[in-house]
């Protein structure tokens, strides 16, 4: 080591290479050292700036809020029975007579700062419940399809509201003690999507969490 630091003290040239080289390096590592600090300063940037401009759904207590659009929609029990070697989807007849049924009131309102152009709610339990516009009932009732999927394509502005009335049988098995029996997914105005789980019971939405376009798709599908 001794020879090789004499050496570089008598040879003026090779000693300044590698001060050039060594501060070159130095010079290298603080650029992408900074480069970095400044790309995740900017990713954070856009991360908090999501946050706080995405729309986002909250159940509204108050009775006398002015709303939108009304939704109504029933949820119900099904079963799955092969007959006669073909599959078929058997509903309660009950639930075709408005006298069996009971309602929950739901207003759902933008709290966010972003607009929502598309909303759909979703059964979370698809061997359970089926979930379905109350004008379509008498289709479901013929037992060749079911429907899981409820979309809504009507733009929900900052503080705008929807009314959803949720019709089911006063007798149905179909709520969670701990769980939520539905959730809403929806895309705001730069495509970023999202799903807040809903609670029926205590009429509560969680969330919202962010979720990647390919997966939103998958849950909003009607194939199971």
């Amino acid at each position: 080591m001794t020879k090789i630091i004499e050496y570089c003290n008598n040879n003026a040239f090779i000693t300044s290479l590698i001060t050039l080289f060594l501060s070159a390096a130095i010079t290298i590592a603080i650029n992408i050292i900074n480069r970095y600090i400044d790309r995740k300063s900017k990713e954070n940037d856009i991360k908090r700036s999501e946050f706080y401009d995405r729309g986002e759904l909250r159940v509204d207590k108050h009775k006398q809020l002015k709303y939108n659009d009304r939704i109504s929609l029933i949820y119900s029990g099904y079963e799955n029975k092969i007959i006669d070697d073909c599959g078929k989807y058997i509903i309660d007849e009950k639930v075709l007579n408005s006298g069996n049924l009971d309602f929950v009131r739901l207003s759902i309102t933008n709290i966010g700062k972003m607009a929502i152009r598309e909303i759909y709610v979703v059964v979370n339990n698809r061997n359970l419940a089926f979930l379905v516009e109350e004008e379509k009932i008498e289709n479901l009732a013929k037992g060749e399809y079911i429907n899981f999927v409820v979309p809504y394509f009507n733009k929900l502005l900052p503080n705008e509201s929807i009314l959803i009335f949720l019709y089911f049988l006063k007798d149905d098995k179909i709520f969670g003690e701990f769980s939520s029996e539905l959730t809403i997914y929806y895309m705001d105005d730069y495509g970023n999507c999202y799903y807040q789980p809903l609670f029926l019971k205590s009429r509560t939405l969680e969330g919202p969490y962010r979720i990647e376009y390919k997966d939103y798709r998958k849950n909003t599908s009607m194939i199971l």
